[in-house]
């Protein structure tokens, strides 16, 4: 596929992974938009693990029988027309051919596109009808779009026009996000601090931005930062690749078991072709091999 600064792409015989960037005015809202392609025989059925994450608004062809299965909840099928909240598990996914189409969330983009409260959607999945009463004029010319460009200009001219005005709130959700994608170990009152916060609005503003309380969004952060090192690097020391917050392989390893229900090997060994093409382009593209690994704008 075509490579260029704004379009990158990886595909094979069965899977084609594809990243758009939204128009420059977005990009602090939308950290880009995805493209999925299956092409399997009838009846073939694809599996596939996904990073803990931040929101998505994803469309498919009904035709996929797509099911998700986030910790101990299933949404079996998913809505053709979904919004994905938050999620602090891995996401595993099961479905047949077709093509799934995503837009990747900020939480200042959650914040001002969705302006529903992230707490009452972690890691769950509902009809986006059920959020953005508008959304199936927007699903028709997303799903109904003769190629992913143009599904992307309707994703951004959707998404401009549903931008809601600047709020009070929004360089503390963006500092936020910087602060958990790139400060070293720190108490949740010390993060708070950072971002000129008092403990208990520094709380609500999270649950309500980001989906979960401070406390788990750092530990996110930390637990992905060494799993896609550790997957980069595969033959490096695990002292060299554990984030600096962790005391030792053991504590990643607990780690592991409440992010993805399993130990980090077993996580690394499972086929992935989505989520590992997902991962290099990603990094490529983006500068981040996982969305909630995203530096904002």
């Amino acid at each position: 596929m075509t490579r260029n600064t704004d379009v990158a792409g990886r595909a094979n015989s069965e899977i084609a992974v594809q990243f758009i960037l939204p128009v420059p005015e977005l990009r602090r809202f939308i950290s880009g938009y995805h493209f999925y392609t299956l092409s399997y025989p009838p009846g073939h059925v694809h599996d596939d693990v996904f990073y803990p994450a931040w929101a998505n608004v994803r469309f498919y062809a009904s035709e996929m029988n797509w099911r998700i299965t986030i910790g101990d909840r299933v949404f079996d099928p998913v809505p053709q027309v979904a919004l994905f909240g938050p999620t602090s598990r891995s996401s595993a996914s099961a479905s047949g051919a077709g093509t799934m189409i995503g837009a990747g969330l900020t939480p200042l983009g959650w914040t001002r596109l969705i302006g529903a409260d992230a707490a009452s959607h972690a890691d769950s999945i509902v009809a986006l009808a059920d959020v953005l009463p508008d959304a199936d004029k927007l699903a028709s010319d997303v799903i109904g779009a003769i190629d992913a460009a143009s599904a992307a200009a309707a994703m951004n001219d959707y998404f401009l026009s549903r931008l809601s005005s600047a709020g009070p709130n929004d360089a503390r959700i963006e500092a936020m996000h910087r602060l958990l994608v790139e400060a070293p170990p720190i108490s949740v009152n010390e993060a708070a601090a950072a971002v000129g916060m008092h403990p208990r609005g520094f709380l609500r503003l999270a649950l309500a931005s980001f989906g979960f309380r401070p406390k788990l969004l750092l530990r996110r952060a930390r637990f992905l930062r060494t799993l896609t090192r550790l997957e980069e690097q595969p033959n490096a020391n695990w002292v060299d690749v554990l984030d600096i917050g962790y005391h030792d392989q053991s504590h990643f390893i607990r780690d592991s078991h409440e992010f993805l229900g399993m130990a980090p090997g077993d996580f690394l060994r499972l086929p992935r072709p989505i989520n590992a093409a997902s991962t290099r382009l990603r990094r490529a593209m983006l500068g981040a091999p996982a969305q909630a690994l995203h530096r904002p704008e």
